[in-house]
């Protein structure tokens, strides 16, 4: 059984002809995905306009030529519904799997989305390291001056006393954003990992 393509919404009969109702998507949307994925599963299959043309001619669409393909592909030619379904099995594909958008515009699309997010993540991480760094500096300036003032760091100090303060301060300048970086890396490899 045939079932009704993304971007239709009715096959009726009209004297005899299967008929396609196309509804708010558009009938030529689908008429360009189904010649999008012909185009796309042939290449992929390095199967020649002409072999194609060739095959679907045994098949039983006599009338087919390489040109008719070339037609067909560039979305110059309509498709009937029996051409789709020989189409369909010459390409060892389901109809309705070449009326949906072509996969190759799906994942190109998915791939673009990821590269953005992921250029969007590393601006913001850019600014999270500028102010990492102004902190880090501003930091330094302190410890600094209270050191010119004749304070001392101490870890054994009362937690919240200047001197350990001081000592915590130092801790902290020490570190390097790589360090911090590949230690926040490693723990998230680690749950990736137990994840799985």
């Amino acid at each position: 059984m045939l079932s009704i393509p993304h971007g239709v919404a009715d096959l009726t009969t009209h004297r005899g002809s299967v008929v396609v109702v196309a509804n708010d998507l558009g009938i030529e949307r689908t008429e360009s995905n189904f010649a999008e994925n012909v185009r796309l599963l042939r290449e992929r299959a390095g199967i020649s306009q002409t072999e194609f043309a060739k095959r679907l001619h045994e098949a039983g669409l006599t009338h087919f030529h390489q040109t008719t393909v070339s037609r067909l592909e560039k979305g110059e030619r309509p498709i009937r519904l029996g051409e789709a379904r020989v189409i369909a099995s010459v390409l060892d594909e389901r109809v309705n799997s070449l009326w949906s958008e072509p996969a190759e515009t799906f994942h190109g699309r998915e791939i673009a989305q990821h590269i953005r997010d992921l250029d969007e993540r590393k601006s913001q991480l850019r600014l999270v390291l500028m102010r990492w760094a102004t902190a880090r500096e501003l930091l330094k300036q302190a410890c600094e001056r209270l050191t010119e003032d004749g304070w001392q760091p101490d870890p054994d100090a009362p937690e919240g006393s200047l001197p350990e303060l001081l000592a915590r301060a130092g801790r902290h300048l020490q570190e390097e954003v790589r360090e911090i970086v590949n230690q926040r890396m490693g723990e998230l490899n680690g749950e990736h990992q137990e994840e799985a």
